[in-house]
């Protein structure tokens, strides 16, 4: 075992003092004069039969340079291992002695995952909101369901509301003369939807033919009016769906009735996740209030690094990396401090995660893949899959213990007021199979428990 003593700095960073024996030091110095023995042809030996002791006076040298570039990242990490501790970066190594026949010493400067100790979870309250599913939610669904499988028809007279026509649309002067630059062709727009250009310009378009021509004016507050010279090129007219059972059959169910159960269950599924985090995030304030630290700056970075990558994923064109970053930095400290006092609790509380409940899922997985369990298991563990998931579950497990011990008041919520409401962007591909999966919630009740900590 390596003598090893741990000096913090800050909470996070540490110089970890290590010491290898004398006996551990000459072991691992014949280890290496042997592999020198077996590739080196010494004149007057046959290869691999020179004897030690002629291979450490001869390249004692090179033998202690090879000892202190590769045996001394091996036993840094036996430190940490040792010590259980966990780094969140490359470590200085630094101070380094040695001299034949004395003991191995290093000092490594580097930056440590905290092992935060723990106050005040054993009295915490929060409030579990208890919300309601409205048919009007479910109308919602249905109707967005609607007008995704709704016919166009191409019509020959005056354009009115619910119609969508084609327009060629040129912004021009007060005069009328057109804006050089300011040309916008094929643009389609719903009369009475109020997606493009708002209110007043269906009502100032409705009523016009095909191959009419009008002109716009758009006005707002505290703002120049702006003119447009419209061409109608083409008039829609747009036919819904009947509510009936051979709809529900196009959407992915069986009856009417079966596709408003069904939805209803799932949009009732997300709004009780969304109580659930309300709930979480009220205890996780308090737990975060009650135990002042700082979170590690490099867990803060590597977060926000990770978002940044998202967005570039995501971006079709350029954006501002350091706005995002300034913007997503107090979401990135509550995130790596919820981490690590969920974190604590667990390993306070002896809270653990059986490598069964990691590979059970993994073998599902497996069931629709063609690599095996075993495979799959293996590739997840090289890339990091298996170490997040067991750190998700960890901290699921940590959470619920909270809430067992945690004082909960339940409250219904005015099924009117819930302001937990199903957007028209919703489900793209929704069926009986996946409608919790596939309903978005949107939640307009303040983001509670959110804040830096």
């Amino acid at each position: 075992m390596l003598k090893v003593r741990m000096d913090g700095l800050d909470g996070v960073r540490s110089r970890i003092h290590v010491e290898a024996s004398v006996e551990r030091v000459e072991e691992e110095i014949n280890s290496v004069a042997r592999k020198y023995r077996r590739e080196l042809q010494i004149p007057g030996f046959r290869k691999g039969k020179a004897p030690i002791g002629l291979i450490k006076a001869r390249f004692r040298e090179a033998l202690q340079s090879e000892l202190l570039s590769e045996w001394v990242p091996n036993l840094y990490q036996e430190a940490l291992d040792q010590e259980g501790c966990v780094p969140l970066a490359q470590a200085e190594i630094e101070d380094m002695e040695y001299q034949t026949g004395e003991p191995l010493r290093f000092v490594a400067l580097v930056e440590l995952k905290p092992n935060i100790e723990l106050t005040g979870y054993d009295d915490l309250r929060a409030t579990r909101s208890l919300y309601k599913v409205r048919e009007e939610q479910v109308d919602q669904w249905v109707a967005h369901q609607r007008e995704r499988h709704a016919q166009i028809e191409m019509v020959h007279r005056a354009a009115r509301e619910g119609d969508v026509i084609l327009v060629d649309l040129q912004r021009t002067d007060p005069g009328g003369i057109p804006i050089v630059g300011e040309r916008m062709a094929d643009q389609q727009i719903e009369i009475g939807a109020g997606h493009n250009f708002g209110e007043a310009f269906d009502q100032q378009i409705a009523g016009a033919g095909e191959g009419e021509e009008r002109r716009v004016e758009l006005t707002a507050p505290e703002q120049e009016p702006v003119f447009f010279s419209v061409k109608v090129k083409e008039i829609h007219e747009k036919t819904l769906p009947e509510l009936d059972d051979d709809f529900a059959k196009d959407v992915g169910f069986d009856t009417l009735l079966e596709l408003r159960e069904k939805v209803g269950a799932g949009i009732q599924s997300r709004m009780d996740e969304a109580s659930e985090g309300e709930m979480h995030s009220e205890l996780v304030n308090q737990l975060i209030a009650k135990n002042a630290f700082d979170a590690p700056q490099t867990m803060v970075e590597n977060y926000l690094k990770s978002i940044i990558e998202e967005v570039k994923r995501r971006a079709s064109g350029e954006f501002n990396e350091e706005a995002i970053r300034e913007q997503e930095r107090g979401s990135a400290i509550r995130h790596i401090k919820t981490h690590l006092i969920l974190q604590g609790i667990a390993r306070a509380e002896h809270i653990s995660v059986p490598d069964e409940e990691i590979e059970d899922p993994i073998r599902k997985a497996a069931e629709g893949s063609k690599d095996s369990f075993e495979a799959l298991r293996d590739v997840m563990k090289e890339d990091g899959r298996w170490e997040r998931m067991h750190a998700d579950l960890l901290e699921k497990k940590a959470m619920d213990f909270i809430v067992d011990r945690a004082d909960i008041k339940e409250v219904v919520v005015d099924r009117e007021k819930s302001g937990l409401v199903v957007p028209a962007s919703v489900a793209d591909d929704f069926s009986a199979e996946a409608e919790a999966e596939e309903i978005a919630l949107t939640e307009s009740r303040g983001d509670r428990g959110r804040g830096e900590g």
